[in-house]
């Protein structure tokens, strides 16, 4: 959290400050600055995107470093265990093994 509060701060700061080429739309020659000022909003706009996305995968994996750890492997080992030990488990795998040999 802290670092997305810290990355949103920057690109405040960043859009505050404003365009290096902010000079040239004074003199604009044929719209070249707009041109190119519409090309930076773009280009801005992919990387928002793209830091949202390696935001959202850091969190996910941080929460499953979190929640999954031995103690979760463990656990859902064991469980899928008895699954596979139940009668019920045995006897659907029988048939489905009938079935190809017929």
């Amino acid at each position: 959290r802290r670092e997305d509060e810290a990355e949103m701060q920057r690109k405040t700061a960043r859009a505050k400050k404003g365009s290096a080429f902010g000079r040239f739309t004074a003199a604009d020659a044929g719209g070249v600055a707009a041109k190119i000022e519409e090309g930076m909003r773009e280009a801005a706009a992919a990387a928002d995107t793209r830091d949202f996305a390696s935001t959202a995968l850091r969190r996910r994996r941080r929460t499953l470093r979190v929640v999954f750890d031995a103690d979760a492997a463990a656990s859902a080992v064991s469980e899928l265990l008895a699954a596979y030990r139940s009668e019920a488990f045995a006897s659907e795998a029988r048939n489905v093994n009938n079935s190809w040999a017929a």
